[in-house]
């Protein structure tokens, strides 16, 4: 039971400021393992046990059997016993916090407890996973790591191809082609989103089965606390950390944002199923390594042949569709003429070589003949 700010240990104290951070919390905020923890009475220190799915007592409101006096499980305070379990100090995970703010207003946005929640596995680590509790719902840690994956792609394929895009987006338009084409932007935009939409759903599938890959390590190698959907999970959410490994200068990139998922992957699954170091490193690093390799391998391929393919653009607006390569005019004029001139009719071509030999013939009967009336023919 600690602070959700500070994380300051907040056992066997009355609900109200934290004595580190100053933030107001409530005893009902946090969740705990059913009868892992003692609620005490405010008025004689009367110990209650709560037996609800989150610990906490049933009803909430009621009168001290010892002393009378008024009782509420949120303000009363929590102490440890004997049964506790590490993991029964959990305060909600902000991803599934969805409960109304203090100061009256409704609960966070998704965009708000999702950044939250990212920033809690950035600076906490693995410990954040603490805030999941084994009643949590496997969908929405599919919803988080889906809304992380498409962030990471958008990205990733943003800071990449944004050179491209502004080269093929002002090539139409250097070219005197008659001004911007709005069919290029929509070419541009369908093939970065199908991108995008690829992208994540490879990085969603590929999570999924490393989770069951390492369940079943976990199975084979002695008990777990949990089923598989548990490890999933723990899997699942930290992928967001990996936004921070799309940004260039931050992590190494994305290969430094991958191994640090995996780091703290090893910490998740060690805390969710309560394993040792090394069973819980073996699980994930050794489906994760070498299917990270054959996976690369694939998307090398399947790059390299999708962009050595021939692509074609549409044409811009204004610019003439050459079907075939075209000569300029006075070129094409003067191509025709010297085809012309060389396909003569073989009845000329026989009358100029019958004049040439005659006048070789007279030439050699008239000895006395010029030179230049031999030269002439």
């Amino acid at each position: 039971m600690r602070c959700p700010s500070c994380d300051y240990a907040l056992w066997n104290l009355v609900p109200g400021p934290c004595p580190e951070c100053g933030r107001a919390f409530r005893s009902d905020e946090f969740e705990f393992e059913p009868g892992t923890v003692a609620f005490l009475c405010t008025a004689c220190g009367q110990q209650y046990f709560g037996t609800d799915a989150k610990g906490l007592l049933v009803p909430r409101e009621f009168a001290c059997t010892t002393c009378g006096a008024a009782c509420s499980c949120g303000q009363m305070a929590v102490a440890p016993t004997d049964r506790i379990d590490p993991l029964a100090e959990r305060s909600p995970l902000p991803w599934l916090d969805r409960a109304p703010r203090r100061d009256g207003r409704g609960p966070r946005g998704v965009f708000k407890r999702f950044f939250i929640t990212v920033w809690w596995f950035t600076a906490r680590g693995w410990k954040a996973v603490d805030g999941v509790s084994r009643t949590a719902p496997l969908a929405a840690a599919w919803r988080f790591a889906a809304i992380a994956a498409v962030l990471s792609a958008l990205m990733q394929v943003a800071l990449m191809g944004i050179f491209p895009i502004l080269a093929i987006i002002s090539a139409p338009i250097g070219a005197g082609a008659g001004g911007f084409d709005a069919r290029i932007v929509l070419w541009i935009v369908g093939i970065v989103l199908t991108c995008v939409v690829a992208a994540a759903a490879v990085s969603l599938a590929w999570t999924g089965l490393l989770g069951v890959c390492a369940h079943g390590i976990l199975r084979v190698s002695g008990p777990t606390r949990s089923g598989c959907g548990a490890t999933v999970q723990a899997m699942l959410y930290p992928v967001g950390v990996q936004l921070w490994g799309s940004i260039p200068i931050c992590c190494f990139g994305s290969m430094g944002g991958y191994l640090w998922w995996m780091v703290l992957c090893c910490g998740t699954v060690k805390r969710v199923q309560q394993v040792s170091w090394t069973r819980a490193c073996a699980a994930v690093v050794i489906p994760a390594l070498p299917g990270s390799v054959v996976l690369a391998i694939l998307l090398f391929v399947a790059g390299t042949g999708l962009f050595s393919s021939p692509t074609v653009l549409p044409a811009p607006r204004g610019m003439p569709v050459v079907t075939e390569l075209e000569a300029p005019a006075g070129e094409t004029s003067s191509r025709s003429d010297d085809s012309a001139d060389s396909t003569e009719s073989p009845s000329s071509m026989d009358g100029g070589s019958d004049s040439a030999s005659a006048g070789e013939a007279e030439a050699l009967e008239d000895p006395s003949a010029s030179a230049s009336d031999r030269a002439t023919p």
